[in-house]
């Protein structure tokens, strides 16, 4: 970034050699003023009349700590952080290959590659797992009535239903059997010869009766392929039941519904292709009120929703598990990979969440849409865990949604080990009452609207949301890492590194780390900034207090002010044009927005090390501010510049202090 710094010495001599311009256009305000600066009506700014002892050691900056990430599960790759050395993030498979595989063959999170569900067929028409000590009855879907249920004598899928009790297997040949439904008494198994040959299948669509339907508990459907025109597996009522080696195609309004109590386990699921009704249902797994625990589970092309959870009391836990490629319905409405409404909980471990085609990967929201269910402020909402996972790519092109990775209102997300990648608009999105806490976590490469080319943030807390942060990594964002608007907003940042902001996509301005408004509040420790643009950290009416912070080669806009930027919100009306070369400062404190810093280094910025005005303070205690034209830029009535001097060294700044004014930065939209 040293070309940076480079053009910001060239603009500041530019703006040295003006000096014999208006007093109005230098700014100067003549004689004494009331901070205690001398200033005069011609040449240049005045320096510091005493300078700081040169022998005066530093504050030692303690560090912040990087993510870790590893060792990644089983299976799965390393590969380095965006914007970062020394960081490496877990991936079950590259972006660019994604699994796409063929027939009723799925890729589980840590496998290297697509494999027939539970196995391949066996040579026999049946299984040949099944147990020996068994009470099986044999089914083929071309047998007559009146057969005795032997191997030698298969018997129809309804005879071995109505003649099955507790602890009896119905074992199903190779073939197709049509429903309209499947019931699974308690005690029950429906085993297939296999997933790839074993189908289940409906046909009527009313009433929407589910293709295969858990009755009692004890239940199991296993090695089987489900598909039709209703809904895949259903388990209701307080009934417990198991799957396992289960395929679920192209059925309509959802593949999985487990609802009112219910209890669902289960392994080596996949659930592809779902279907809308009329009404718009074409959920892959839905849960209200119930209990799922499943392992290695693809959810796949879902239409509305991958994984819908609502009701208090739901509680889902998906391990080695994809939720991919979630498309919007037919009337664009939706699209998202999780949604969870209410005071749910869902525990997402060594899981994938890739590819949604609407407003979010991974949606929290304590009761939905509160103009039609109130939602009542005093109980917690939703709550959702992300392990060892990855939340990547939102696919948005409707200019009405936005593309967050992970959007919480009225609930909480708490992510350990937890990458997220590539969302459009912001990696994280927490908004009324919302919070998310990280934990050895990255988040990088967050794109702009697709609509648009304005935003592309990496956290945006508002509305009195909270933002915990504890060795996390926030790289290549675009028009900002975090940004914190409102009260009681308040954003804590422990051993936290933000790197390589880009600017926004549509016309380069922006690309600040921090910036805070209207009475939002950031508490920091251990923080470290470098290669970002305009503002390191800057705040508008809001506060920020940090402890060991290094910031470093923050560089100018790389304005295109060529390109048209459109405004979030409103994709047909232009933004604000941006400014060629404004910026290259750590701190700015602007309309009583305040700073306070402990311990730091403020590094080699393209500009300046701070700028304060519009009633902005900013208060240093032990610290470098070092390598910049001009090391604090003051500009606020009456500001004792004693409070940038506690314990503070200024080495090689071509002016350390001076009372003048820079361009000042505009706010950012509030999503």
């Amino acid at each position: 970034m040293r070309h940076s710094r480079t053009r910001g010495l060239h603009r500041l001599a530019a703006e040295l050699a003006t000096v014999a311009l208006t007093l109005a256009t230098i700014g100067w305000l003549g004689c004494s003023g009331s901070d205690g600066i001398a200033r005069g009506d011609s040449g240049p700014p005045p320096e510091d009349v005493e300078q700081p002892d040169a022998s005066l050691p530093a504050t030692p900056v303690a560090p912040a700590a990087l993510p870790v990430l590893g060792p990644c599960p089983a299976g799965w790759l390393e590969r380095p952080a965006a914007g970062s050395t020394g960081v490496t993030t877990c991936v079950p498979w590259e972006a660019d290959d994604v699994p796409s595989c063929v027939a009723l063959e799925a890729r589980f999170p840590g496998d290297p590659g697509c494999a027939a569900v539970g196995g391949p067929c066996p040579a026999d028409d049946w299984s040949e797992a099944l147990p020996a000590d068994a009470t099986i009855l044999f089914v083929r879907s071309d047998a007559l009535s009146g057969r005795r249920g032997t191997r030698e004598s298969p018997m129809r899928l309804s005879d071995a239903i109505a003649r099955a009790r507790d602890g009896t297997i119905v074992a199903l040949a190779k073939g197709t059997y049509e429903g309209p439904v499947i019931p699974v008494a308690a005690g029950v198994t429906l085993w297939g010869a296999c997933a790839s040959e074993t189908h289940l299948t409906q046909s009527t669509p009313e009433p929407p009766y589910p293709v295969v339907l858990a009755q009692g508990d004890g239940a199991v459907v296993r090695d089987v392929h489900v598909s039709g025109a209703a809904p895949g597996i259903a388990v209701i009522d307080g009934v417990e039941a198991h799957v396992q080696n289960v395929v679920i195609e192209r059925a309509t309004m959802g593949g999985i519904l487990v609802v009112d109590g219910a209890h669902l386990t289960g392994h080596d699921v996949v659930v592809r292709d779902t279907a809308t009704t009329a009404r718009g249902d074409g959920v892959g797994i839905f849960v209200r009120s119930s209990r799922v625990e499943l392992e290695r589970v693809v959810i796949e092309r879902s239409s509305d929703f991958g994984l819908n959870v609502i009701g208090d009391g739901a509680d889902v836990s998906l391990t080695d598990a994809a939720v991919t490629a979630t498309r919007r319905r037919d009337d664009g409405i939706n699209g998202f990979g999780v949604l969870v409404f209410d005071r749910a909980r869902v525990a997402l471990a060594r899981a994938i969440v890739e590819g949604s085609e609407g407003i979010a990967e991974v949606s929290v929201d304590r009761c939905g849409d509160s103009d039609v269910r109130p939602c009542p402020t005093e109980q917690p909402g939703a709550h959702v865990s992300l392990t060892d996972s990855v939340v990547r790519g939102s696919e948005v092109e409707d200019p009405g949604l936005l593309g967050y990775g992970l959007q919480i209102r009225d609930g909480d997300v708490a992510g350990t080990r937890l990458f997220v990648s590539g969302a459009r608009t912001a990696g994280f999105a927490v908004g009324p009452g919302g919070a998310a806490t990280l934990l050895d976590s990255v988040v990088s490469s967050t794109r702009a609207q697709a609509a648009t080319g304005n935003l592309g943030r990496g956290i945006n807390a508002q509305q009195g949301a909270s933002v915990e942060l504890t060795r996390v990594l926030l790289a290549e964002s675009r028009d900002a890492a975090i940004v914190g608007n409102e009260p009681p907003t308040r954003i804590s940042l422990t051993d936290v590194t933000i790197s390589a902001s880009l600017g926004r996509d549509c016309d380069g301005a922006h690309g600040r780390a921090v910036q805070l408004q209207d009475g939002a509040e950031l508490v920091g420790e251990r923080v470290a900034i470098d290669s970002v643009r305009e503002y390191a950290v800057l705040t508008f009416a809001a506060r920020a207090t940090l402890t060991d912070l290094r910031i470093a080669e923050t560089a100018s806009s790389e304005c295109r002010a060529s390109d048209v930027c459109f405004a979030p919100f409103a994709p047909s009306t232009p933004a604000p044009s941006c400014r060629p070369d404004i910026g290259g400062v750590a701190l700015g404190a602007f309309e009583s927005g305040g700073i306070d810093v402990t311990s730091f280094a403020l590094v080699d910025n393209a500009l300046s090390a701070g700028f304060l005005t519009t009633g902005g303070t900013i208060d240093l205690h032990g610290g470098l501010v070092q390598g910049h034209p001009v090391g604090f830029a003051v500009f606020t009535e009456g500001f004792d510049r004693e409070r940038l001097r506690d314990d503070v060294r200024y080495l090689d700044n071509e002016t350390d202090i001076q009372a003048r004014e820079l361009d000042v930065p505009e706010r950012l939209d509030a999503l």
